[in-house]
Parts: C-alpha cells; sequence; structure tokens
C-alpha cells in the first residue's frame, strides 16, 4: 500500500505541476480609483500594481473590452510620486514611466497584455526579473494584444512595464496573468489528491 500511495503521490504532482491548478487570470482596472494621480499601490487579484509616480484610470475609452483602461508617465511626479514604489527607489531618475507588477515575491508568467495606442508612440516596453526585454512600435488609437512565451516570461518574481515621459504612450486595458504554483502547495494538494484516492480504493474492497 505504501508503494501505492508514494506512486499516487508522484503522478499528482506530475499532473498539478503540468497545469492542472493554474489557470491564467484576465485583470481589468474597474477597482482603480478614479483620479488623475493615483499615487500608491494597489492590490488586484493577488498582483501588486505599484507606479513609480501616478496612475490615470479612463473612463468609457475607446478600443477598451470594458471601457476602462489605465495609463502612467512622470508628469507632475514631483508633486505626485509614490513613496512606496516596490521597484528602483530613485523614482526621480526615471526619464519614463514605470509600472512594476509582483505577487509579493511569488512566481507568475506573463501571458499576453492588451494596448491601445494615444498621443505619440513610442512603443510600450517591458522587462521581467529573468532579463526579459521587450519594445513594441504601435499607432495612434490602435489596440493590439501583445503575447509572450519563453523562460525570460515564465516563473518570473516581477515585471516592470514602461510608458511615456510627459503623457501615457499608450494605455493598458488588460493584463492577462498565471500565478505559478509553488512546491509546497503542490505536495500538500499531490498527497490530498492520493489519500482520496487510497479512501476510494479502501472503501471499494471493504464493499
Amino acid at each position: 500500500m505504501k508503494t501505492s500511495i508514494q506512486a499516487l503521490v508522484a503522478s499528482a504532482v506530475v499532473a498539478i505541476a503540468g497545469g492542472a491548478i493554474a489557470a491564467p487570470q484576465s485583470i481589468g482596472f474597474t477597482e482603480v480609483p478614479l483620479d488623475s494621480f493615483s499615487s500608491s499601490n494597489m492590490i488586484i487579484d493577488g498582483y501588486r500594481f505599484s507606479p513609480t509616480c501616478h496612475i490615470d484610470k479612463a473612463e468609457n475609452w475607446p478600443g477598451s473590452t470594458d471601457g476602462i483602461a489605465i495609463g502612467w508617465d512622470v508628469d507632475a511626479c514631483d508633486l505626485h510620486h509614490n513613496e512606496n514604489y516596490l521597484g528602483i527607489k530613485s523614482w526621480s531618475g526615471f526619464a519614463v514611466g514605470a509600472l512594476y507588477v509582483d505577487r509579493a515575491g511569488k512566481p507568475f508568467d506573463l501571458m499576453s497584455f492588451t494596448a491601445i495606442g494615444f498621443d505619440y508612440i513610442t512603443g510600450p516596453g517591458l522587462i521581467s526579473s529573468k532579463g526579459g526585454s521587450a519594445l513594441f512600435s504601435m499607432t495612434s488609437g490602435e489596440r493590439r494584444e501583445f503575447s509572450f512565451t519563453g523562460d525570460e516570461w515564465t516563473g518570473i518574481e516581477w515585471l516592470v512595464l514602461l510608458n511615456g515621459g510627459g503623457a501615457p504612450n499608450w494605455w493598458l486595458d488588460s493584463v492577462t496573468l498565471n500565478s505559478v504554483p509553488e512546491p509546497t502547495s503542490l505536495a500538500l494538494t499531490a498527497v490530498a489528491a492520493a489519500a482520496a484516492v487510497g479512501r476510494r480504493r479502501h472503501q471499494r474492497r471493504q464493499n
């Protein structure tokens, strides 16, 4: 019986690690306060969003799926900056706005995000904790979904999205992230799954 349980635990771990638990989350920004200078960290669906300066929220934004989009820049950053920014602390050293995203130290995958081009375009840029780097060109008013694959975008600890200086070059409609199960959670779930199977087998034998 012990060998059988061990085999069940191993198979359960393999199944879970293969993606049986984690599911991608598409995150919108309806929870963000309607404020042109919202300069604080926010937690949305377990993820932390931290601007260097401030986040601007737009309602009824053209091209947005739900009418809500957010932008960030360094305009008036001397007056409206985030003192609790979670990334590099020297916010004044940025020529562009930055939005830091993480799960408080827990790994996650960047799957995709949807951007809407604005006034002038230099392209949304982003970097990840595993060396991922990307820069895209967009036209004003264009709505595009950018997808990501590869080691530099999976199991990352943080993500930084870059934006305009005096005004947002682009607006973020939504972002799709995938939380990576931690090894402890995997093991506990595997043991629970194996125990449930073991109980069912024991009950069938008794019947």
